[in-house]
């Protein structure tokens, strides 16, 4: 019976325990040897059909390591997010210590009252705000740029992620899709067999021939 991703990751990459159709089939052949007769072969390449099956049970693992695997770009991501971090909490330093240092390289008359005075106190003031407009609109296009940086980076990590994680998933989907192909065909083949052991009256071998099935669960 065909078998869902679900279901498959389940039985393949949850599971504590592994198994292998081809051991299972050797294991039938070693207890029935009558099944390797040509007579058997002929209907179906049994042993093959069973290492094939294993080899795309190792696949579908792979891949399912592969789209688990997908969240460590995340932990990538977030190194690279600290960086920027840490600028952008240099460059709001930055900013206070800029706001802090306004006014004391002001070359200005305390208690001002001639006009000429006030005129420089003034002009001074006008100096020392342009200066620091000039500072911090350079702080601010940091800051900026910094921010789009971070947010670049947020898109991008989740960029990689989802790719990863879709071409997991088409690999999931296709090797599940083979092994489903497989085991229909390791059943059709078992019947074949069964049918030749029943129509010889062994009894016997058609319940070895069976056993194959049983590999599946139902």
């Amino acid at each position: 019976m065909a078998k869902t991703v679900e279901q498959r990751t389940k039985e393949l990459v949850d599971s504590t325990t592994t198994s292998s159709l081809l051991a299972t089939w050797n294991g039938i052949i070693s207890d029935t040897p009558d099944l390797n007769a040509p007579i058997y072969k002929r209907q179906g390449d049994m042993a093959g059909l069973a290492k094939k099956y294993d080899d795309a049970a190792a696949k579908f693992i792979k891949a399912a390591k592969r789209k688990d695997d997908a969240k460590k770009l995340f932990a990538t991501g977030a190194g690279q997010l600290d960086k920027l971090r840490t600028q952008s909490d240099g460059l709001k330093k930055e900013l206070e210590d800029a706001s802090k240092d306004e006014g004391k390289s002001l070359q200005t008359v305390d208690d001002a009252k001639k006009v000429e005075d006030l005129i420089n106190n003034w002009e001074e003031a006008i100096k020392a705000q342009t200066d620091l407009n000039k500072e911090r609109k350079t702080i601010y296009d940091n800051l900026g740029k910094v921010g789009d940086n971070y947010l670049k980076g947020l898109t991008d990590t989740v960029g990689k992620v989802k790719k990863e994680v879709e071409a997991a998933k088409a690999e999931l989907n296709s090797t599940n899709g083979e092994m489903n192909a497989l085991e229909a065909q390791v059943r059709a083949t078992s019947v074949k067999y069964q049918k030749i052991a029943i129509d010889s009256n062994k009894k016997d071998v058609a319940d070895a021939a069976r056993g194959i099935v049983t590999f599946f669960g139902k």
